[in-house]
């Protein structure tokens, strides 16, 4: 389970437990320490803190089974029943699933995966505003949870935007409902800590250069391989299952939806996760009255859910018995973190190239540079970041500048760092390993 989205939550949840209030200002890192943190995904932090407490990292490991376990499961329901047909539901579903698991860190334990079980639950409850219209408010509730989760929550409004163009179009009197509840869905938000900060964090995150151009997957999904390939290839049979099978053609609604966050796919990687649960249902419905399975459905479903029970028996044991826990982990070396630990004094300042939210859970005494939180860091400061992890020109001088204490170069990282500091007498390396190494101020 990859912890560098995951770690520093765990330890703010648990600040935030402990004392009781909402964390506003960086407690973390010495180039932003006891500045405003505009704390979004509080809520997320404060469930991981709690769970991390009461079952440490196999109970997100179990986390994370569920929720996708949930989210995938309710996705095949609603293209089973907007299709008929269970082969063609678990297809679609199966089929998004997989193709969207290419993507590292898609299903990664971190707010975004909190939020896609509310972003489930409203799409149902949109679809089926029709006959039930008096359920679309509880889209309201949800609104407020989902903006103190994730700043995904403007998907919200944005499905409520679709769904009120379709009504419109089709002359529906529902279409005054689902636009009061867009309304207040679109103001829902404030109902957090931060009020309309909510909406800024968003903004600062969509229009961030460095996350665009350096985190991999804010990055359009064509840089990505073999994920741009499995999605070309999922959507192209798709469109000719489509072509040739459909059964009528797609609403405005549908055709819509299938357009926009297939869009949102393309530009970043980062939200496959949405085309995953969004689309199946669409392309179910349109393909309603194809039946191309010969097995029976009883016996499909004894087969798969044989396979599913054997599987689900099999990753249980494997994670109770995993010992220590954190053999469960990725990004969390063992061999550095206890060589950060033993070879640094407590409050030393750290430059570090890749895991810096696992220092701050691992090794609290220290303190960061910089962390996953790209949107809280200003543009110099990354530059200074990047200026050392590739040893450019006047590296030395900017951890002279910031009073770096140690510096933990990663191996596949931070080549160029790694051979250059071995060269300056000014640091030693104490301890190298395949991760990396750890250097120290001689």
């Amino acid at each position: 389970m990859p912890v560098n989205d995951l770690a520093y939550l765990v330890r703010a949840g648990d600040i935030m437990l402990t004392q009781r209030a909402v964390l506003r200002t960086d407690p973390f890192t010495f180039s932003m320490g006891g500045r405003s943190w505009l704390n979004q995904q509080w809520l997320s932090a404060v469930m991981f803190g709690a769970l991390f407490r009461w079952f440490g990292w196999a109970g997100l490991v179990f986390l994370r089974a569920i929720v996708v376990s949930l989210a995938v499961g309710a996705t095949y329901l609603r293209t089973r029943r907007a299709n008929g047909d269970p082969l063609v539901a678990g297809c679609l579903t199966l089929g998004a699933f997989a193709t969207a698991a290419t993507v590292p860190g898609t299903l990664s334990v971190r707010p975004q995966l909190l939020a896609v079980p509310l972003f489930v639950l409203s799409a149902w409850l949109i679809a089926g505003r029709v006959d039930h219209l008096a359920r679309t408010w509880f889209l309201v509730p949800t609104a407020i949870a989902w903006a103190n989760l994730h700043g995904s929550f403007v998907l919200l409004p944005l499905l409520l935007l679709i769904a009120l163009v379709d009504d419109l179009v089709a002359h529906r009197g529902a279409w005054r409902t689902t636009a009061a509840v867009t309304v207040v869905c679109l103001i829902a938000p404030v109902m957090s800590p931060f009020g309309w900060g909510t909406y800024r964090y968003v903004w600062e995150i969509a229009t961030s250069s460095v996350i665009r151009n350096v985190v991999d997957e804010w990055q359009p999904l064509w840089t990505q391989f073999p994920a741009w390939l499995a999605f070309l290839g999922a959507n192209a049979v798709a469109l000719w299952v489509v072509l040739r099978h459909r059964g009528r053609k797609p609403g405005v609604e549908e055709a819509v939806t299938f357009v926009v966050f297939t869009g949102l796919a393309v530009w970043s990687a980062r939200n496959t996760i949405w085309w995953m649960v969004a689309t199946p249902p669409l392309v179910g419905a349109v393909l309603r009255g194809w039946h191309p399975g010969t097995l029976s459905g009883r016996r499909v479903t004894t087969i798969v859910g044989a396979a599913l029970a054997a599987l689900l028996v099999m990753a249980c044991i494997r994670v109770v018995t995993t010992r220590p826990t954190e053999a469960l982990l990725a990004e969390a070396p063992s061999g550095i973190t206890q060589a950060l630990g033993n070879g640094s004094q407590p409050g030393s300042r750290v430059w570090d190239g890749r895991w810096g939210s696992w220092f701050e859970f691992a090794v609290p005494s220290d303190q960061t540079f910089v962390d996953p939180r790209v949107e809280l860091f200003p543009d110099a400061v990354w530059e200074d970041f990047f200026r050392v992890a590739d040893a450019m020109s006047g590296w030395q001088e900017t951890l002279d500048r910031w009073d770096f204490d140690v510096v933990v170069a990663s191996a596949d990282r931070d080549p160029a760092l790694i051979a250059a500091i071995q060269g300056d007498p000014d640091w030693r390396i104490i301890y190298e390993d395949a991760d990396g190494a750890v250097f120290v101020r001689t």
